[in-house]
């Protein structure tokens, strides 16, 4: 196929420039694509219980992912509710990266919710990159998607700035560099023991861990660097490939620099 599924974030080509699509309610957009009657709607998880997804008129009156469906009614009594369908959600994504095949030749699913494509192609086609960031937005545009993007060097650095929400039309490798470094840990995936752990070492965005050696991390920790955590050297700079090893959604390696 065209594209992998179901999506391992691939290691880094530090020639590379990819561009990662997080779709923060994608189910959620495309029934309201396809509903005639407007109004606060939610995704809520196959238990019914919790809300897991909100449109903005649900946000504007209090409703917000995690909520408990019961106290979400509270808020907004008409409010309608789908409950989530994975099956449905993979297929939604498949389109969506079939819609983006039309731009770029290489794409990875990251089911549940995002996309990443190899930018390259997209600059060649469209004369540099502030017109093909400006194309991709103009087709979610039309599409009635909200998806945020993210730009980076290695597939993760794309991701991690896209699920943070900042990404900008921008390659520069110091730029990019320095969204990374000011982001907190949560945002950039440690779990929620690691940060604890973390923060007890007066750590609290990911450059000042960055900015320990990993020997003398490991020291304070009093623990082997954990497997969630990875770093290699920024773009620019000889970069060791991983061997065979895949950097997957799962894993939480952070492919940025030392």
């Amino acid at each position: 196929m065209w594209f992998r599924d179901p999506g391992p974030l691939l290691p880094g080509n530090i020639a590379m420039l990819w561009l990662y699509l997080h779709f923060p309610h994608l189910l959620l957009d495309h029934i309201r694509r396809s509903r005639e009657e407007a109004g606060a709607l939610v995704i809520v998880e196959g238990s019914g219980q919790k809300v897991i997804q909100a449109c903005p008129e649900a946000r504007d009156q209090g409703v917000h992912a995690g909520m408990r469906l019961k106290t979400a009614l509270s808020l907004v009594p008409e409010l309608g509710t789908v409950r989530a369908d994975q099956q449905q959600e993979a297929r939604i994504l498949e389109d969506q990266a079939r819609w983006l095949y039309r731009y770029a030749a290489h794409i990875v699913l990251v089911p549940p919710d995002g996309l990443m494509a190899e930018i390259g192609s997209l600059k060649r086609l469209y004369g540099g990159l502030p017109a093909a960031w400006q194309t991709v937005e103009q087709a979610l545009d039309e599409r009635q998607l909200t998806a945020w993007p993210g730009l980076g060097h290695t597939p993760l650095a794309a991701r991690l700035i896209a699920h943070a929400g900042k990404g900008e039309c921008t390659d520069d490798k110091g730029h990019i560099q320095r969204t990374l470094d000011q982001m907190p840990l949560l945002a950039a995936e440690f779990d929620a023991r690691t940060c604890t752990r973390l923060q007890r070492l007066g750590l609290n965005t990911l450059g000042e861990v960055f900015a320990l050696p990993a020997a003398e991390l490991a020291r304070r920790c009093r623990r082997k660097p954990w497997p969630g955590f990875r770093k290699s050297r920024a773009p620019g700079q000889t970069h060791k490939r991983p061997g065979n090893r895949r950097t997957t959604s799962g894993s939480r390696r952070i492919l940025c620099r030392r």
